[in-house]
């Protein structure tokens, strides 16, 4: 196996595994955020929706460079480029889910079901 075409698949899987530890430190935060109170707490929340925003950006980043080192390898082994783009498992058609589902969280996850219940009166789910 090239070592070039190695290197280039080994990228989404390392960036991945950031984006998960990620993913759960953004997570921890209901727990911490019961903790806070006043001023502290709107901080925190102001930084948590910062780095959720980022989060989602960097989730798209993976994806594309999983697209873009499928591409890669495809083309470097004289494939067509489109048909090396199409997912040949769960995992590849997971991804575009994924994506949607990390968005949808964001546009709607603060929102509360009822109007006239307070984002900071939800239940924390264990």
């Amino acid at each position: 196996m090239d070592i070039v075409r190695i290197v280039v698949l080994l990228l989404h899987p390392l960036l991945a595994t950031g984006l998960l530890g990620w993913i759960w430190w953004q997570y921890s935060w209901r727990k911490k955020s019961h903790e806070l109170k006043g001023e502290s707490r709107k901080k925190a929340l102001t930084q948590h929706e910062t780095y959720g925003n980022r989060l989602i950006w960097s989730a798209f980043f993976v994806i594309c460079v999983a697209f873009l080192s499928r591409a890669f390898v495809g083309w470097r082994e004289n494939e067509s480029i489109p048909r090396s783009l199409i997912p040949q498992s769960l995992h590849g058609l997971w991804d575009r889910l994924d994506l949607c589902c990390c968005s949808y969280l964001r546009v709607w996850g603060g929102v509360p079901v009822m109007p006239e219940m307070k984002v900071e009166s939800l239940p924390i789910m264990p």
